[in-house]
């Protein structure tokens, strides 16, 4: 079923999801101690007037008020000025609950209305451009939100495209990101916002517009990295951003802090990640159930992702670069797997099918039911698909269906389904098309295969002939014997350090994202020193058979052949 104007459904690869209210809005309301936290965050790097004349506070989408409150009780700490207090927010329930919430505190003026901030922004400056044109905006001292946390396919095509045009944003749009460049232009000079939204602005291609204009025109004076704390009832990874208006020559704090595993040596129990963030002189050591890093940001110079950099971080990069061969992006491509937009058909167990109602076009596919490390976690393979491409001349198109009378048979059964997909139809496509079928010729070739999401990384090498489908990613390369150095390196110890050193990009559980935009970046040593003849002769051994003394040896080589000392994970 195809999405319609009316109802709370999004299509989702040919399929209609339903989307619920709060995924829809993106409201997520902050918890009071970490309301509390932000305020005082922000307050390190407010300095209150001299002048006698009101504090003016500022929030794009108030909730029921509860960063509001956090902040007037600081500010009321460190200044008699009068306060006023302005908002937005689209839900009239929450703002009748803020204002009462809100006046109880004795402040002389609250002033919040029910409107939606970024088409109040672009209504009351009528801009045809974009919001960093010579724009002057109403000032204020403290700007403070969580604003609604609302992706691409949620929002729509339209609101995407209209966003993503009036505040300079490219790549997949979020709600979040629109308010965070937007904020900190309506600051006095000496003011100072606190911003929550999602940590993956930092370390996704889809957030370099916003890292880019953060770096640029603000200056971002604290980064908070609350990772997997479960701070908030909802599926959030969450960061903290304090911002002023004017761009800074000083360094950026960055602080992260993620649950530690079972097993992690703990020094200082903390009753949650907040209370672990604020003890002090700890780097990089276990606090009770959690992990607490600090150091500063490193922004790059363009749009690179932010990471935590610290002394020793950084010579450790340096160490690696200076041994640095090339990296994996450099002499190889690395693509995720196929993708059908109907797996139901196209993909299936035909192991037991009579030979004479198999289609014709089958291939073995390579699922994350594989996943290991150097090799295939099983022997056979489970499920085909029905690949329905062929290279011809150098140039990727569907198969001529009418010479393979199995598999047209079988497929005009789910004619009717395939036809539904109308996006491949506007595409040019034909019906019986899987959507996204990858390169012809690549899958007779040996390939690198590995998992997208990964506590550790589990990098396997699959034989010719095998399709790999979209819930794993895929690496070649034109040199056999750099595949090998690449898979040795894909699962070392030393890939880990380097991977939370260089991308900083945890989910729950400590799980890793291994997707293009990092494994592209992997290093490799140069092949022709005599540590990488041992490595790769260390991986073709675990291929055969796995062996804890041989992959010991490998991990201590990898490290070698970089230069730095490797920890040994948890």
């Amino acid at each position: 079923m195809r999405k319609n104007n009316t109802d709370n459904s999004v299509l989702l690869n040919g399929f209609t999801k339903p989307v619920s209210t709060q995924k829809k809005h993106g409201a997520t309301f902050t918890p009071p101690i970490l309301a509390d936290f932000i305020a005082e965050q922000m307050l390190e790097f407010w300095i209150p007037p001299k002048e006698p004349r009101p504090i003016r506070i500022f929030d794009p989408a108030v909730g029921e008020g509860e960063l509001l409150l956090s902040l007037i009780n600081r500010v009321k700490q460190v200044t008699s000025s009068s306060i006023e207090v302005y908002g937005l927010d689209t839900n009239e329930n929450s703002i009748r609950i803020a204002k009462k919430r809100i006046n109880q505190t004795g402040i002389s003026k609250c002033n919040l209305l029910v409107d939606d901030f970024l088409e109040y922004i672009a209504e009351q400056y009528q801009v045809d451009g974009t919001l960093f044109e010579g724009m002057q905006f109403v000032e204020y001292d403290l700007l403070i939100a969580n604003p609604p946390y609302v992706r691409t396919q949620v929002l729509g095509a339209q609101r995407s495209r209209f966003l993503a045009k009036k505040f300079e944003l490219t790549g997949r749009v979020d709600l979040a990101y629109a308010f965070l460049v937007t904020m900190p232009m309506m600051l006095r000079r000496d003011g100072v916002a606190g911003v929550i939204t999602s940590n993956r602005f930092m370390t996704v291609k889809a957030g370099s517009s916003v890292r880019k204009v953060l770096r640029l025109k603000y200056g971002v004076r604290q980064v908070l990295d609350l990772g997997d704390s479960n701070l908030f009832n909802a599926a959030v990874l969450p960061a903290v951003v304090i911002l002023q208006r004017e761009p800074s020559i000083l360094k950026t704090g960055f602080s992260s802090v993620y649950k530690a595993k079972n097993g992690d040596k703990t020094e200082i129990s903390a009753l949650n990640a907040v209370d672990a963030l604020k003890h002090e002189g700890l780097v990089s050591t276990p606090i009770g159930n959690y992990n607490v890093r600090k150091g500063y940001l490193n922004a790059g110079a363009g749009d690179e992702v932010w990471t935590l950099e610290t002394e020793e971080s950084t010579e450790w990069l340096k160490t690696v670069r200076a041994n640095t061969w090339k990296t994996f992006g450099e002499i190889g491509k690395v693509r995720v797997g196929i993708k059908t937009c109907g797996d139901n058909v196209f993909i299936g167990d035909w192991r037991d099918v009579d030979v004479d109602e198999r289609p014709e076009l089958l291939k073995p596919l390579v699922t994350s039911e594989r996943a290991s490390r150097f090799h295939p976690a099983m022997q056979e393979f489970i499920y085909e698909v029905i690949y329905t491409h062929e290279k011809t001349e150098g140039k990727r198109k569907a198969v001529d269906l009418l010479k393979y009378p199995q598999t047209a048979k079988y497929l005009e059964k789910y004619r009717a389904q395939l036809e539904n997909r109308s996006y491949v139809i506007k595409a040019g496509r034909q019906w019986f098309e899987i959507w996204v079928p990858q390169d012809p010729d690549a899958w007779d070739k040996e390939k690198l295969v590995f998992r997208d999401i990964s506590e550790k990384p589990l990098f396997w090498m699959e034989e010719p002939g095998s399709v790999v489908n979209g819930d794993c990613y895929w690496y070649q390369t034109e040199y056999p014997e750099l595949l090998w150095l690449a898979l040795a390196v894909g699962n070392s110890w030393f890939i880990e350090q380097f991977y939370d050193i260089r991308f900083h990009n945890k989910l729950y559980s400590g799980r890793r994202r291994f997707m293009t935009q990092y494994v592209e970046e992997f290093p490799l040593p140069d092949p022709t020193l005599p540590l990488c003849t041992e490595i790769i002769s260390a991986a073709k051994e675990l291929y055969h058979g796995s062996s804890l003394e041989v992959e010991n040896k490998l991990n201590h080589l990898v490290g070698k052949v970089f230069g730095v000392s490797v920890r040994i994970p948890e």
